[in-house]
């Protein structure tokens, strides 16, 4: 077993909104032991679970980043900051970011780090991207409603990223990966003619060939979204097939 404090360290900051100093638990995912990869890329750790301290939140005025935007931060995206510390109180004023991190804190972080990543003008997929880790937090907790607020969240901010603000890339598998997350969102949300859609986009994407992994899960989730959808036409209580 790897020591705490080979997996853990704390990060210095003085705050750039509010002016106070303050610390945030950082951890190596490189000393942990993965337990899995989920469809939406979730990776489960045998242990820690790294997601509680990826968003450094001030104490002060709750602003909220990944590490590498509190680094970049200009003095005209702290203006505007400066401009929504009542909605960020209204979404965490409850909550002691100086405290040890727990499912409360660390969902609160992401909510909070949504709002400000909005706030500075990054495009939708980067709030997505909050929302569902929110919402991962939520299944290991196995918080289900709440999984499910936020992962319906993250699928808005995805669908506005990919038709309406020509955001064409997610991770390493470039555009077919933003196409994917869409569709597996989609069918964990019961949502599975548009699941099939979108899956059927990555399937026909011109690049998907260069990601085997990624065209695998594609097709496995066509699969199961056509078996599900069959399912709910048998069964159409509780479907949510005609949600877009």
């Amino acid at each position: 077993m790897i020591e705490k404090d080979k997996i853990f360290w704390v990060k210095k900051i003085g705050c750039k909104v509010c002016g106070i100093p303050f610390e945030s638990k950082m951890c190596r995912t490189e000393y942990l032991l993965k337990k899995e990869t989920q469809t939406d890329f979730h990776i489960v750790y045998n242990e820690e679970n790294p997601l509680l301290y990826q968003i450094m939140v001030c104490p002060g005025c709750l602003t909220a980043f990944r590490r590498d935007e509190w680094d970049n931060l200009r003095p005209f995206l702290v203006e505007k900051l400066v401009g929504i510390q009542s909605e960020l109180k209204e979404i965490g004023g409850k909550f002691d970011f100086s405290k040890p991190r727990d499912f409360s804190l660390g969902v609160k972080s992401y909510e909070l780090a949504s709002l400000c990543y909005q706030t500075i003008g990054k495009k939708s997929d980067i709030v997505g991207g909050m929302y569902l880790r929110a919402a991962w937090i939520a299944r290991d907790n196995k918080k289900i409603p709440l999984e499910t607020h936020f992962l319906t969240l993250a699928l808005k901010n995805y669908r506005q990223a990919y038709e309406k603000e020509n955001v064409l890339s997610f991770g390493k598998f470039g555009e077919c990966g933003l196409i994917y997350i869409i569709a597996d969102l989609s069918l964990r949300l019961n949502i599975f003619e548009q699941a099939l859609r979108f899956y059927s986009r990555v399937i026909e994407h011109p690049e998907i060939k260069r990601f085997r992994e990624l065209e695998r899960m594609v097709r496995d989730g066509w699969t199961r979204a056509k078996e599900l959808r069959k399912s709910a036409s048998e069964n159409p209580e509780g479907d949510n097939n005609d949600k877009e």
